[in-house]
């Protein structure tokens, strides 16, 4: 996956991310009724679509991340450009981006469409949920740290991860290792904030 490409991707995810105030937006449901069909599956664990198409039909079902599937599906998040690359996607809600929403406007000046406008800020975190190679949960949770796309740590404990900023990030239930023929997803509840964001909201509090 090319930086480039991430660039891009971040624009489009967080983007439609924050014009939305409901699970889906007219954006959203625009780009899914453009999307091509995913191939057959026989369940979630059943790698026979890329991320981006096996994100549709599971979101089809749950509606769980809507908006992020759009701009997936727009951008092209995690599709290498040689086909052959594997990659690990913690995939928020989009409730989860209504939460940080929320708390920026009670706690902080900004709002999540101020972090979109800021380029380098926006790419930061998008890389911060994109880990390279294919690790399901029992491989995960195990670990004591990711090494996340953006070159930052993830922390793994009590059956969850935890961020630069201290949060507990849990998997949402029955939507995890969900396979692909590049890689893997995981729905997570909360947005991840990478050492850039948490530097951003000390800075605020002086």
């Amino acid at each position: 996956m090319h930086r480039r490409s991430l660039l891009l991707v971040a624009v489009s995810v967080f983007g439609l991310a924050a014009c939305s105030d409901a699970p889906t937006s007219p954006e959203a449901d625009a780009l899914l009724k453009r999307a091509p069909a995913p191939a057959a599956s026989g369940g979630a664990g059943q790698a026979d679509a890329s991320i981006v198409g096996t994100a549709l039909a599971v979101n089809g079902e749950s509606g769980e991340f809507s908006t992020l599937i759009a701009a997936l599906q727009a951008a092209g998040l995690v599709e290498a450009p040689d086909g052959r690359g594997q990659y690990t996607v913690f995939a928020p809600t989009d409730a989860a981006f209504a939460e940080l929403d929320a708390f920026l406007q009670a706690n902080t000046p900004l709002t999540l469409a101020d972090v979109v406008a800021d380029t380098e800020l926006l790419t930061d975190v998008l890389l911060y949920h994109v880990k390279e190679g294919r690790r399901i949960s029992n491989s995960v949770l195990p670990a004591r740290q990711l090494d996340m796309a953006n070159g930052d740590k993830v922390f793994v404990a009590e059956g969850g991860l935890r961020d630069a900023a201290g949060q507990s990030v849990g998997f949402v239930p029955d939507l995890i290792d969900i396979g692909a023929t590049n890689g893997v997803i995981h729905v997570i509840d909360t947005v991840l904030l990478p050492p850039s964001v948490v530097t951003l909201l000390a800075s605020l509090e002086g």
